[in-house]
Parts: structure tokens; sequence; C-alpha cells
């Protein structure tokens, strides 16, 4: 509220204001997708004389402009409820045309070739040609000469005196003598190479300027060459000095070399004995570094090579999958499109045997009956597809086609059905019902036509006695022949509409369609084509265990033996089956359904090479555990690189279960190699997977991704998977021993060999796994019992063995700067992930022991308040948590060392997360 003389002041200059408001509805209506309702509300104030006659306008303008901002509301919130019923009422059908959550594997092969793995392909080698050269070397002890055979690199950008240089240094050919000589065996291999297959020697812009005749640049002078060299000794690039003075030795003679005529030398040089002696001085010193090159040049050859082998694995893959799909496809076309096309053929050029017109939905169709056909059968098959679904209006049907055309027309195709006539689309046809109904119950009448058609004219005769005499119980044995003919209809219904679903690759709708024919009568057995497909689908959707199984329970129903086709159910089976158990990350799995492709045809190209790389991740999977078992980590690591190439030109890459069964090993040789940082992230990745899959830790530490903890726990937990869950725990217990920690060991080995009796069944693995695991727990406790008994406090510290025997003062100065030391090493703030923090703040706290425990028996001043102030933050951590939990905000997190340091930091927090370490 302001005073009438503040108003006046205001409102004294005449203003005119105006304000637009827009706001757009958006709706998901297609004729109107935007509603879009522009508001403009002017307002003009003049002087305070007609202030009230202004705001009584001013509010029925603004109670107008509320009135149609509510219509516009309540119209847009209309608009969408109606689009969104709309958009209900289609979703009610089976499926939306979007396919975009299947999955597709040549997409995916096709994106990680140009994707994730286009690096590993784009990888080029640094080295150009190899060259064979002998030399001389001399045995260690025995002092025996020999040839041997070694290879010179000659890598982008050299000349002949670079690559002879430093081939020299790495094999210790210290000696301007062999430095040319190898420069001349290098210039002679190479001359002898065509003019299309030679390197670019001195880099590719002079080969250019070779090969395009442009004169050479006038060639440097001896005493040149000379200065550069001693601007890069000057600079200490010992490389480059070497090559120049390799250069040097290659153009010019020793004696001119060594005369003052070519190259001046001053007292440093006369001193070291000339450039000859001084390329010999200068090759020593360049050997750390050429070797360090050759070791990265090492590593990237090494890449080179497995990105080659990973491409051609690739490309084999994805002919496999190709073929594999096509061999789907026509598999579809042998089933349904071609018995269709050829019946079509056959019998459509010929004159129907009967036609009649059939009102239906207030329309007239006409029916025809080809040559083929019997009544029953047409009527069935024409109601079905032209959408009379009712038994009783199909009998009335076949009433009138059979009142129409009489029985006199049909009784040559009746008696061939009495035959055991044999269609190419239905199967073997009858005349009996009795017949027709057992082929419904084995699953000979895989449409479920047959006995359809058969019940239909049962029906239509029951009907016709009825109308005459009026029994009661023709009119039972009729509703029973009608119950039975209503499931036939939509057994049929469900087959046809399966069927329109495969070809149009509609997966969702398919696996309806399939599971409906199955409720309709579960006594009966689907067949194989149809669980294959359903299986099919199943991998689609990533259903992967259950298409897996479906594969395994066609395997054992369907013959194996003979040859193989891509076209054969039994081929498709076992790609089915083993693509869904690779990309569940079971590579045994997947071997078994491979090696029954190979067991019976074992020339068979579409399963010999997938099968080839399943037995070389389960042979290398077998040497790195035997080699971590003997605690020889660096051909365990280079084996699971071979396991981690077939993985990936197999498709494990990127699955969960796989990738930390990895790093389960990955943990255990990182122990081995006394990388402890990366074993506990290792470690504590695969714990936390196979935890929540087996259902051991309610956390959710995977949210976020593709196989997360909600898709965990919906799963049934296997014994398999306990047992993946007892690995993890023994890896982590050997990485608590490796790092001193053997009471957390002990706990770890306990739980895991507990879980390992529970679930251990016959099978080598569990067994051995089993045994190991009763060592180890009998190892940590005599740890623990070690541990407990004999702790070394000046090793934990890092002070010197024999403290006790220096002066008070000194005593006391090694265990304050040793802690302050250690202090700053494992400061949890300066590590990264959860695992490192946890240990850093153990080996913080054992260090903060160890340094009270040395003050004790050194009689320090600090070892008395430090023991006080420990007390004090006790309890206040103590009282923290009491009023955290008071108020609901769970436990105070972590209370890491209670000692204190030179960085006192407190962080506090009630939720998770929080955490309080000084």
């Amino acid at each position: 509220r302001t005073s009438a003389k503040d108003t006046h002041k205001k409102t004294s200059s005449s203003y005119e204001t105006s304000k637009k408001t827009t706001m757009t509805f958006i709706t998901s209506s297609s004729s109107s997708p935007n509603t879009t309702v522009n508001v403009k509300t002017t307002m003009s104030t003049r002087k305070h004389r007609g202030r009230r006659r202004y705001r009584g306008q001013q509010r029925g303008r603004n109670s107008i402009g509320c009135l149609l901002l509510l219509c516009c509301l309540i119209g847009a919130m209309f608009a969408s409820t109606s689009t969104a019923f709309a958009s209900d009422n289609t979703d009610n059908g089976m499926e939306d045309n979007k396919n975009d959550d299947l999955l597709d594997l040549l997409g995916e092969i096709d994106a990680e070739i140009e994707g994730e793995f286009s690096d590993e392909f784009t990888l080029k080698s640094d080295i150009q040609v190899q060259i064979a050269h002998e030399i001389t070397v001399r045995g260690a002890s025995s002092g025996n000469e020999k040839l041997v055979q070694r290879s010179i690199d000659f890598i982008v950008g050299d000349d002949y005196a670079s690559a002879a240089f430093r081939f020299c240094v790495k094999h210790e050919l210290y000696h301007h003598q062999h430095v040319r000589a190898t420069a001349l065996k290098i210039k002679e291999e190479i001359e002898k190479m065509p003019e299309d297959a030679r390197p670019a020697v001195g880099g590719a812009a002079a080969k250019r300027r070779r090969r395009e005749g442009v004169p050479e640049k006038r060639k440097k002078t001896a005493q040149e060459r000379y200065e550069v060299v001693r601007e890069y000794l000057n600079e200490t690039k010992f490389v480059k000095a070497g090559e120049e003075l390799s250069r040097l030795v290659e153009e010019f003679q020793d004696h001119q070399l060594n005369s003052d005529e070519h190259i001046e030398q001053d007292k440093e040089d006369v001193a070291v004995g000339g450039p000859l002696n001084r390329l010999v001085e200068v090759m020593k010193r360049a050997k750390r570094l050429i070797n360090d090159e050759q070791k990265q040049r090492d590593e990237n050859e090494k890449l080179v090579s497995l990105g080659e082998q990973l491409k051609k694995k690739m490309e084999k893959k994805r002919e496999t999958i190709a073929q594999s799909e096509e061999g789907f496809r026509e598999l579809l076309r042998q089933t349904y499109e071609t018995p269709k096309s050829e019946r079509l053929e056959r019998v459509g050029r010929l004159p129907p045997l009967a036609k009649m017109d059939v009102k239906v939905d207030g329309k007239m169709k006409e029916m025809l009956v080809f040559q083929d056909q019997d009544a029953q059968t047409a009527v069935f098959e024409w109601c079905v597809y032209n959408g009379i679904r009712e038994p009783e209006k199909m009998v009335d049907v076949l009433r009138n086609l059979l009142k129409l055309t009489g029985e006199e027309r049909w009784r040559s195709v009746n008696e061939r059905n009495a035959q055991g006539y044999v269609d190419a689309y239905y199967g073997k046809k009858t005349s009996n019902v009795e017949e027709a109904l057992k082929m419904w119950a084995d699953g000979t009448d895989k449409f479920g036509i047959i006995s359809g058609s058969k019940l239909l004219e049962l029906a239509a005769q029951y009907k016709e006695k009825i109308a005459d005499s009026g029994e009661v119980a023709l009119e039972l044995e009729y509703e029973k022949t009608v119950k039975l003919l209503r499931r036939n209809v939509e057994y049929f219904t469900a087959s046809v509409d399966f069927e329109t679903a495969m070809k149009k690759d509609e997966c969702k709708n398919a696996i309806l369609f399939s599971q409906t024919m199955i409720k309709i009568d579960r006594k009966r057995p689907v067949t194989a084509l149809q669980k294959l497909f359903a299986a099919k689908c199943k991998l689609r959707l990533k259903k992967f265990d259950e298409s897996a199984t479906d594969a395994f329970s066609i395997l054992s129903r369907i013959k194996t033996t003979g040859d193989w086709k891509a076209t054969d159910i039994k081929y498709l089976t076992v790609y089915i089956g083993g693509m869904s158990a690779m990309k569940l990350g079971d590579s045994e799995r997947a071997l078994k359904f491979y090696a029954v492709c190979v067991r019976n045809d074992p020339d068979f190209s579409l399963c010999k090479d997938i099968y080839k790389n399943l037995n070389s991740i389960k042979k290398s999977m077998k040497i790195v555990d035997d080699k971590l078992n003997d605690k020889h980590p660096r051909p365990a690591l280079e084996a699971m690189d071979a396991v981690e190439i077939a993985a990936k030109s197999l498709g494990f890459h990127g699955v969960k279960s796989f990738e930390n069964d990895m790093n389960v090993r990955k943990c255990r040789a990182a122990v081995f190699k006394r990388q402890l940082n990366d074993a506990y992230d290792y470690c504590q990745n695969a714990s936390d997977y196979f935890g929540v899959k087996a259902k051991m830790i309610e956390s959710d530490p995977l949210t976020g991704s593709e196989d997360g903890a909600e898709a965990l726990l919906e799963e049934k937990v296997t014994a398999e998977d306990m047992l993946k869950y007892a690995e993890a725990l023994r890896a982590t217990a050997e990485l608590y021993v490796a790092d001193e920690n053997p009471k957390e060991a002990k706990s770890l080995a306990e739980q895991a060999l507990e879980i390992c009796r529970a679930n251990a069944g016959q099978s080598s693995s569990s067994r051995s796994l089993k045994e190991n695991l009763e060592s180890f727990v009998r190892e940590t406790h005599n740890l623990v019992r070690q541990y407990e008994n004999n702790r070394d406090y000046a090793k934990i510290l890092g002070v010197p063995p024999n403290l006790n025997e220096l002066t008070k003062e000194r005593q006391c100065d090694f265990i304050k700067k040793s802690f302050k030391k250690l202090a700053l090493k494992w400061h949890p703030d300066k590590h990264e992930t959860n695992a490192r923090k946890k240990r850093a703040a153990r080996k913080l706290n054992d260090a903060a022991e160890a340094r009270d425990e040395l003050n004790d028996r050194a009689n320090c001043e600090a070892g008395s308040v430090n023991r006080e102030r420990a007390r004090a933050e006790k309890a206040k951590e103590e009282e923290r948590n009491r009023q955290n939990r008071a108020r609901g905000g769970g436990g105070g997190g972590h209370h890491w060392g209670g000692h204190q340091h030179q960085y006192q930091r407190q962080r506090r927090g009630g939720g998770p997360g929080g955490g309080h370490w000084e």
C-alpha cells in the first residue's frame, strides 16, 4: 500500500504498457499438432482522476483473459486426452511397427567395426621393411661365439644410417665398422627390391622427389654434419646425434674423419678420441632411449597384429551371421510361401471345382473351391481367412455348399483323401475323424486344418440329423464337436497370424501368437519349427536365457546326424542357441551348442570357425587359471589377451558377466604383480556384480548399466552364479593377504568356502575351487595368528630397523617424519575409487597405530597427546552418529582414522556417502 501522494507521483505522467503472453499447448493429435493461444492485454494508465473507472475496466479485462486461458487449457487437455485414448486403442493392436528395441546382429557387428573397434582396425605399423642380417654373438657364461640371424627394422622416416645406428645400439655392436657394414647391407637389400615395393628412404618427401626426378640437394660436408652433432649433444639429443654421426661414418672414410682437413676438432674432441670414438660414446648413451622406443614400437606392432586378427574374425562372423539370417528367410519361404505358390501354380490354371457367393458383413464374397480341395477343407480355410470364426456359421456355409453342388461332385476327392493323400502344405489327409483327432494330439496336423475340417464335416452331419430327428443326445454330441471345432479355428487363426508376424519380422506378435497356440492345448506337442522361430524372436527381444533353453530343447528332439546346411533346422537351432549363450557371456554353453554341429559335420564352415574360437577361449581360460594358481602372472596376462581377441570377435565384448569374470582373473594377476590399486578396482567391480547377481548384495552398484541390478534380481539364482561370487571373494581375499590385511582375508575366504560347499556340484572345476578354498582358509588362519603376535611397527611406519639404537630425539624425529610421509601418501582424498579410498583409510589407521606404539616405546611427548586426542575424537564421532540416527539420517558414514595429522578435514553426512576422516 502506498500513500496518495506517492501514487500521484507515480501516475502523474501518462504511459501505456503492453504485455503479450503466448502459450503453446502441444498435443499428439495428427490434425492439430500445435495449439497456440495469443493473449494480448493492454493496460493504459492516465491521470489519477479516472483511477476507479480504470481499475474496474482492468478487472473486467483480466477476468475475460483468465476465462479465455481456462477455456484454452480445458480444450488442450481434452484434445490430449482424446488423442491419448486414440493412441491407446491403436496400441491395443498387437505391435507397433517400430522395432528399434530389437537386437540387430548384423547392425551390431557393423557398428562395432565402424565405431568401437575402428581405432584398433586403423592402427598402422611403423615398420616399412624388415631385413635379415647375421651378427656374431658371444655367450655370457661360456664365451663361445656363434652366428645368429636378427632382423633390421626400417621404420617410417629412416635412411640407411639411422636404421643401422638403431640396430647396432639395440644389439650392443659399439663400433663404427658395424654401423658402416649394417648401413651397406640395408642399402643393398633395398636396392634389390622392385621400385614399387621399396620403402621411402629418408621419408615420403624424399621418395617423391626421387620419383619425380627432382635433383638431390647438396650433400653436407663433414664439418657441417659435425657442427649439427655438436648442437644435438648440447641439447642432449643423443639419438639424433648418433644418427648424424652414423651418416658421417657412411659417407666418409676413417682417415677423412680423423684428419683436421675435413673436421676441425676442439680439445673435447681430442680428449674423446675423434668423431669415431664420439660415436661409440653416443651409442652407449642412447641405448636406454632406443630401448624405450623399441618397447613402444613392439607394443604398437602387437596392437596392429591383434587388430588385424580381430578384423578378420569380425568379417568372418559377419559373413556367418548374414548366411544364417538368409538361411532363416529361406526356411520361412520353404515352410510357408513355396508350398502355397506351388499349389496355386498347380491348380490355379484349372477350372474351380465349385463356386458360391457368401454374405460377409453385409457384402457378398465369392468362394472358390480348387480341384485338390474337399468341401469341408475349402470352407474351413475360406471362412478363417475371410473373418468367419464362429463354428455355427461355418457349419451353415458348408451345408449351403453341399446343397448347391451335391455330394457326387466330391466323391473322387473324398476317395483320394481316404487313401492318405499328402498335401504339400497341410500334410497327410484322412477321411476318419478319430484318425484326424489322433493327428491333432500327436502334432502331425501342424496347422490344425485337417482335424478341423473333419470336425466341421461331423458338425454339419450332426446338424442335419438334429433337423430331421431332434434327438437330445445328438445335440450334446453336436455341442462337443462345435467346442473342438472352435479350438481348431482358434489354433489355425493363431498359426496364420504367427506366419504373418514372422514374415513381417514382428517378434513381439510372433511370440504372443506362439503362446496362444500353446495355451489352446498344452498337451499337444509344439512343432520344432514353431519353437525355433519363437526362440529367434526371443533372441531379438534380448531374452537370451529363454532363447538358449528353447534351442537346447529343440536339439534334444530333432535328428542331428548327416550333412548340415545353412537352411537346416538343426543348424539354425545351434546358431540361435550359440548366439544367445554368447550374449549371456557363457562361453562353455555356446561351445556345447557348436560341438553338436562340429561332431556331426566337421567340415561345415559356418560352425567350424566359431567352434574353433570358442575352443580357444576355453583352452586359454584354463591356461590363465593354471598360471594364476602357480602364481605366474605374465603368461596368464598373455593368455588373457588371446581370450579378449576371440571374445571380441564372438560378441562377448560389453557383456557384463564375461567382463567381470575376466576382472576376477585380472585382479589375481595384478595381485601377483603387486599392482594393488588396480587389483582393488578389478575385485570391487567383480564382487559387486556377482554379489548382486547371486542376490548376496542388496545395494545397487550397477544402476544405469546394460544389465543393471533390477534385471539381475529378476533372474533366478543358479549354483553357477554362487560359485562365480565365491571366486570373486577368493580373489579379494588373496588381495587382502598381499596387502597385509589377513583378518579381512580370513573373513572373505570363510564366506567363499561356505558358498562353495553349499553350491559345489560334481564338476572338476567346482571340486578344484572347493579344495583351493579349504587350503587357503587354513593359510589365512595361520597368517592371522602371525599378524596378531608379530606386528612389525617399524616396517609399517617405514622407519629404520635399528631405530631403538638411536637417541630419543632422533627416534621421535624419524617417527614424526615417517608418519607425515605416509599421511600424505594415504590420504583418502588423493585416491579416486571407493575401493582405493578404503584401502588408503586402512593404511592410514595402521600408520597411526604404529606411530603411537613407537612413540610410547621411545617415550616421545606426542604419544600421550595423540592417544587423548584419539579418545576425544572417538567420543565426538559416537555422539555425531547418535544424533544422526536420532534424526533418521542413518549412520555418519565412515570414521577413518580417528588420529590427528597435519591435514585435518571433517566430512559430515547422515545419509549414504557421508564420511568423516581426519
